[in-house]
């Protein structure tokens, strides 16, 4: 039985950072209203870190969050990641790869390494974020280098690609429908909106 606690303390460990963090869908308990929120944290010192995700329960009846009942090491820091909103997975981008974990759920809900071919997300960098659209079927993903991109699900292929999205970056997201892209600069100054099909800046709000 894992411990719990209220919401709004902190898990085990608090020195080491949250650097990301996204709600596994679905729940997966019929006797209890049981929900997984996914964490990615950085451990170790100011010379060596490596990145550490951790799964932990939500009780959505009595507002817990349990300790973490399931964890993955890597040896690079986790900088951003996205669930599938259908279980398709949970895509981890870290300084230099792209890793896929896919969601086992039997007793406990588990993340194993997918052996799926991600050969087409090698060589783009790190990224600041990445965001599946509500229907699971594309992947947006915007790097450090300001370059903003648009996958088709699963195969990877590039649907929109523009080099100079933003230099400085603060938040993105996809339309319900998945044809549009919205991105905010991260001084909060300007949000564009992109036409991801015809690869198109169609309106700037400022």
């Amino acid at each position: 039985m894992s411990r719990r606690r209220r919401l709004g303390y902190p898990l085990h460990r608090d020195e080491f950072p949250f650097l990301c963090a996204a709600w596994v869908p679905g729940r997966v308990s019929t006797k209890e209203e049981i929900g997984h929120v996914l964490f990615g944290r950085a451990v170790g010192d100011d010379k060596v870190q490596r990145g550490l995700l951790e799964l932990a329960q939500f009780d959505f009846k009595e507002y817990l969050l349990s300790d973490v009942v399931y964890e993955v090491t890597e040896e690079e820091l986790t900088r951003c990641l996205a669930v599938h909103p259908g279980g398709d997975g949970v895509l981890c981008a870290f300084e230099n790869k792209f890793k896929l974990y896919e969601l086992e759920r039997k007793e406990n809900t588990k993340l194993r390494p997918s052996d799926r071919d991600l050969v087409a997300l090698e060589g783009f960098g790190p990224q600041h974020f990445l965001l599946f659209s509500p229907d699971g079927c594309r992947l947006a993903a915007c790097g450090k280098d300001g370059r903003l991109r648009v996958f088709e699900w699963p195969g990877l292929e590039i649907i929109f690609d523009h080099p100079d999205g933003h230099r400085s970056f603060k938040d993105l997201d996809i339309s319900l429908d998945g044809a549009f892209l919205a991105s905010i600069v991260d001084d909060g100054a300007s949000c564009y909106v992109w036409d991801i099909m015809n690869s198109k800046l169609i309106a700037t709000l400022s």
